[in-house]
């Protein structure tokens, strides 16, 4: 699903309420699920990032492979450079990444789209491990194959290994759940890959038809979450890209769909370590009295 301003504003809102271990590093290591894009326009970016470090911002490029039909990264230039040079495209190609022509006829690189796109609309691809570490993060992705070549290669249909039980200060579903088949399994290596006094979030679709195998309620979360040992900090609703405001959302209450491709982005923090993961029955229902007999 890729990251925009509000992964990001409300990753930093997550990360203050969060419980360090004492001693540990200053930075807050993130787990991401899925090799995640970050696309932010420029004027997202002066919102979050540090005035001294805008220009230095990691804008990565990328080429298209029709052969692979999909993006893949190549470089990454600062935002002052990019801004600087990005409106003669080929250019800058041949000058930054000097590819070789048996590398461009091996992937078929016919055409810069990603790139020229950004340069139209003002949004612009950074490269996530730098621009990340810029305002205090460490970022781990978590994927089934690597895009970028060093994620963690695991399926998260499966267990994940014990090495990565409390890896993380903040586990982040930046929409790779509603992927996986086996959803449970999928929340269950979220619970324990983070530490506790550690956080979730998820960043998942609400209204968006066949986007994956899944779309989720903040039900679903929320009492997930509770039953095993977690406080829910936010349940927002709104857009992905741009900064439009998100709206709250009941926890439990049934509310209006709505419109497509609204995305629900969810938070809790983890109050103490989960050796057995439990399963929650939905509270309007588990809550109900037996029926009298003969009723």
């Amino acid at each position: 699903m890729g990251m925009g301003y509000h992964v990001i504003s409300l990753l930093q809102r997550l990360a203050q309420k969060i419980r360090r271990p004492e001693g540990g590093n200053e930075r807050v290591d993130l787990g991401v699920l899925g090799y995640q894009e970050l696309l932010l326009h420029t004027d997202e970016v002066k919102e979050l990032l540090p005035r001294e470090k805008i220009d230095d911002a990691p804008v990565r490029i990328g080429f298209y492979s029709s052969r692979l039909r999909q993006s893949a990264p190549l470089a990454s230039i600062s935002l002052k450079e990019f801004q600087r040079d990005a409106y003669i495209t080929e250019g800058l190609f041949k000058k930054k990444i000097k590819p070789k022509k048996d590398f461009i006829d091996k992937y078929h690189i016919d055409r810069l789209s990603d790139l020229k796109k950004h340069i139209r609309s003002g949004s612009i691809l950074f490269e996530s491990n730098a621009f990340f570490a810029s305002i205090g993060f460490t970022h781990r992705s978590l994927d089934i194959t690597q895009h970028v070549g060093d994620e963690i290669v695991c399926d998260l249909n499966l267990p994940v290994d014990n090495s990565l039980h409390g890896a993380f200060d903040i586990t982040v579903d930046g929409g790779t759940i509603e992927h996986c088949f086996n959803v449970p399994q999928a929340l269950a290596n979220m619970v324990h890959m983070t530490r506790a006094g550690g956080a979730v979030f998820h960043v998942s679709p609400v209204s968006w038809p066949n986007h994956g195998f899944y779309n989720f309620n903040p039900c679903l979360f929320h009492e997930f979450y509770s039953a095993n040992g977690f406080s829910t900090v936010y349940a927002l609703c709104g857009f992905n890209a741009g900064m439009e405001p998100l709206y709250e959302v009941s926890l439990s209450e049934r509310f209006p769909l709505p419109p497509e491709r609204t995305i629900l982005f969810f938070g809790a923090i983890k109050n103490e370590h989960v050796q057995n993961i439990k399963w929650p029955i939905q509270g309007v229902y588990a809550n109900k009295p037996a029926m009298p007999k003969g009723a």
